[in-house]
């Protein structure tokens, strides 16, 4: 308790007058705006903007007057109690047009953890990465909603590209324009640092939905300046530069040859900029392994494959959410090593791999089996596609791709024979894993138009029957858990070699 009373005594009596005079200002124009719309009829749709700007406006201001940032947190989470209780209760609709968008929640959670992190010693991070979701983000949606004539959806929310390009000029403008009063960097790197953490920004918020974006956006910009900025390595620029183009190569190329759709093409560029920027050869070769063999084989076969495309939940063409399942842990995994140096993390990020790659080569490899596969929970005989069905031909594809997987991350990294049998085993085992979770809660329906099990809530184009499992387990649920299930065991068991 002394702690935290030390904690309040060591602020600065000026912070606290300052930040509730703050308050008080954005509590006059919300107000004011609220009134506005019962007495005056003006549209939800420019209130919610305007209350955004002025509300980041004068956090920039504040900020850069206060010496602590305890105040800006204890507001900042305040007022997320106050909003979640605003949108379930309905009220100030001047900022909560759409009962279904979290993006003032996801806000003040920004705000937070950005002060917590680049406040001290790196104010101007924390001024930079709100500007970005103030003005930029903002300008985006407006100019989107009033001039594009045309929308693209990547996720499950329209955008459009005269949105995406304001969002990304903009972003350039404004980093560039601070970093050349913050930062004491020639000129020409200030614009590559603006221009990469521009297509960082636009990509983030292109795969926004629900107002993540007002999350995404700042974390995933402050996390690029800090490392170009701040972080030691004098060479992490060029290898970020190298890696972001890169990334955006494979992105494209997966996008023309229909490996990945739209979301998942643009997922693809964050991973692989963060995997090739802030990992080595050591991390970027496996991955890139997982992600081309697996490509490859699932255009293998199309003609046997396209019967069962109604069963399963997703096709060929991998979207957002299957991009995310299997390259999220390796991702995590990556900036651990690179902020931490704890690099014998290594045999768990190939494990995470191992486990992504044999579940994707059991599936697209096991369809060819002239046997029917069995349900991992009782051995007895399934149609192909049912979840949960497993056969010889798939384990033995299983086992195959984790032992791949090893092989190339041992061309970068030294394993011993043990090392080798416990990762391949490991992943191995996640593709188990992701078998009897399938068959047990990830949730199965019925089309009562054409009668068929599948895998998709959606049949038929109605809502299908659910049958069996949890209605919210699905497969990327599934693929994510036996993900995580493979980098657990394998840093429990190498735990001597990895502490």
């Amino acid at each position: 308790m002394s702690t935290i009373v030390n904690t309040f005594y060591s602020v600065p009596t000026t912070d606290w007058y300052i930040s509730i005079f703050a308050i008080s200002i954005i509590s006059f124009f919300l107000l004011t705006v609220e009134i506005g719309i019962k007495y005056f009829n003006i549209p939800l749709i420019y209130t919610r903007k305007f209350i955004h700007i002025i509300t980041g406006l004068i956090i920039c201001i504040v900020s850069y007057f206060l010496f602590s940032n305890l105040p800006i947190i204890i507001f900042a989470t305040f007022y997320i109690f106050v909003d979640l209780w605003a949108l379930r209760k309905g009220k100030f609709k001047s900022i909560h047009p759409d009962s279904r968008s979290f993006g003032t929640v996801f806000y003040a959670i920004s705000v937070i953890i950005l002060a917590i992190l680049f406040w001290d010693g790196n104010k101007s991070l924390f001024i930079i990465t709100n500007l970005i979701l103030i003005i930029p983000d903002t300008m985006a949606a407006i100019i989107g909603e009033k001039y594009a004539k045309s929308f693209f959806v990547p996720v499950g929310e329209k955008k459009s590209l005269i949105g995406a390009f304001t969002m990304f000029f903009l972003t350039n403008l404004i980093i560039f324009t601070s970093l050349e009063y913050f930062y004491d960097k020639p000129t020409e790197i200030n614009l590559v640092i603006a221009l990469i953490v521009g297509a960082i920004a636009t990509i983030s918020e292109l795969l926004s939905i629900r107002g993540s974006d007002n999350l995404s956006v700042p974390l995933f910009s402050g996390l690029f300046l800090y490392t170009l900025l701040v972080a030691p390595d004098a060479d992490i620029l060029w290898t970020i530069v190298i890696g972001s183009f890169s990334a955006a190569g494979v992105a494209i190329l997966s996008y023309k040859l229909r490996f990945l759709d739209a979301g998942g093409s643009m997922l693809a560029f964050l991973i692989g900029s963060i995997i090739f920027g802030f990992g080595s050869w050591a991390y970027t070769f496996p991955i890139l392994g997982f992600f081309l063999i697996s490509s490859i084989l699932s255009k293998i076969g199309k003609s046997k494959k396209i019967q069962l495309e109604s069963t399963y939940q997703k096709s060929d063409v991998r979207d957002f959410h299957q991009a995310l399942a299997n390259g999220g842990v390796a991702t995590a995994i990556v900036l651990i090593v690179f902020f931490t140096g704890f690099d014998t993390m290594y045999y768990a990020y190939i494990a995470a791999l191992s486990a992504a790659t044999a579940d994707t080569w059991g599936t697209e490899i096991g369809i060819f089996s002239k046997t029917k596969p069995v349900l991992i929970t009782n051995f007895k005989p399934v149609n192909p596609g049912t979840s949960g069905g497993i056969s010889f031909i798939g384990c033995m594809a299983s086992l195959l791709g984790s032992m791949v997987i090893v092989i190339i991350g041992s061309l970068f990294y030294e394993f011993n024979i043990y090392q080798v049998i416990v990762v391949v085993l490991s992943g191995f085992a996640g593709s188990l894993v992701d078998s009897l979770l399938g068959a047990t809660i990830q949730g199965q329906f019925k089309c009562e138009t054409c009668g068929k099990f599948t895998e998709s809530k959606v049949h038929c184009n109605i809502e299908a029957t659910l049958v069996q499992g949890k209605y919210l387990i699905n497969n990327d649920f599934v693929n994510i858990f036996s993900i995580i299930f493979s980098f657990l065991l394998t840093f429990l068991i190498l735990s001597k070699d990895i502490l």
